[in-house]
């Protein structure tokens, strides 16, 4: 997913998208958040597909992941 992101956004673009649906100011994001936020750039992502990208940046179980490491894939 993530090469496919950089292939069309910029890291500035995902890193202001992401940053805008982190309301607490944790950097941290969940499942529905991230899949949000992924629409805002454009990208068509179900829930199924966003709690995939949460679990591999976050572990199996987990609810939210650090969307810096999300970006730093980039």
């Amino acid at each position: 997913m993530a090469s496919f992101v950089k292939e069309r956004s910029s890291v500035e673009a995902v890193t202001k998208v992401l940053e805008a649906c982190d309301e607490q100011k944790s950097g941290k994001i969940d499942g529905e958040d991230f899949r949000w936020a992924m629409i805002d750039l454009g990208y068509k992502l179900n829930k199924e597909e966003a709690d995939h990208i949460v679990a591999f940046f976050a572990g199996e179980g987990a609810t939210q992941f650090a969307f810096n490491d999300f970006v730093s894939k980039l």
